[in-house]
């Protein structure tokens, strides 16, 4: 059974009464639970419109998304907030830390907004900020970090509460190479253990790591690569001969 559906998911922003933009024409498709599918496509193709409207941070015009058969398209603030706190970790690629907490703060914010207690979790703290080589950094404040750094703090973030589906935009986009394959062996590693991951990127590298590659053309689920027993080399191989015929 799926996890996450979407089915003909539209999207139009509205500027003026007669001035649109189509972000999203028509998408259509589903992810089973422990996929890591990653979503690429040209700039202003839609894909970070598209992780937006599955975090519910806004609203299809038309169509559906359903995470485990809920339909999450008519929730209230409310409803939505509770949404992302209980289900998902969003990565966002403007790191959206805030300024006034320390890193360590940062990190720890979902647990304190789903009122978990932050005891219990120090295991995970440890191991993820030890994986993501933080550790040092988390007495100090966003602003005090480099792009990276905040990148790495951020994906700490989304991955403390161990959610059901993992969102990531342009996870590595700030990230030098060294740090982005440390990135991307931690996703790979959490997706093992069964985590789903959706990531929106333009890395055909950062992409070999997923198991399945959906391609967005003008607004339009176009094509799509499955991994099946090919190692990251072959399938970034395969990912960039798909490229470029996109």
């Amino acid at each position: 059974m799926s996890q996450l559906v979407l089915n003909h998911v539209k999207k139009i922003y509205q500027s003026t009464s007669t001035q649109k933009t189509i972000a999203l024409k028509d998408v259509s498709f589903s992810v089973k639970k422990g996929e890591y599918v990653a979503i690429m496509g040209e700039s202003g193709s839609g894909k970070t419109t598209l992780l937006n409207l599955i975090a519910t941070l806004d609203n299809a015009t038309s169509g559906t998304i359903k995470l485990d058969g809920q339909e999450i398209g008519y929730m209230n603030d409310k409803e939505s907030a509770q949404y992302r706190r209980d289900h998902l970790g969003f990565i966002f690629q403007d790191f959206n830390l805030l300024n006034v907490f320390d890193n360590k703060d940062n990190i720890l914010l979902p647990l304190v907004l789903a009122q978990k207690n932050i005891n219990d979790y120090q295991k995970q703290l440890t191991q993820i900020t030890s994986e993501l080589k933080i550790e040092q950094l988390l007495g100090k404040y966003p602003y005090q970090l480099s792009g990276g750094q905040q990148q790495r703090v951020a994906a700490a973030r989304a991955l403390i509460t161990a959610p059901d589906i993992i969102l990531a935009d342009e996870p590595t986009g700030a990230l030098d190479s060294v740090t982005s394959d440390k990135m991307l062996s931690l996703f790979q590693a959490i997706n093992n253990k069964g985590q789903t991951i959706i990531m929106v990127t333009h890395s055909a590298i950062a992409a070999s790591h997923a198991k399945r590659v959906l391609f967005i053309k003008d607004g339009s689920t176009f094509d799509q690569l499955f991994r099946g027993e090919k190692d990251n080399e072959s399938f970034y191989s395969t990912i960039m001969s798909a490229l470029s015929v996109l």
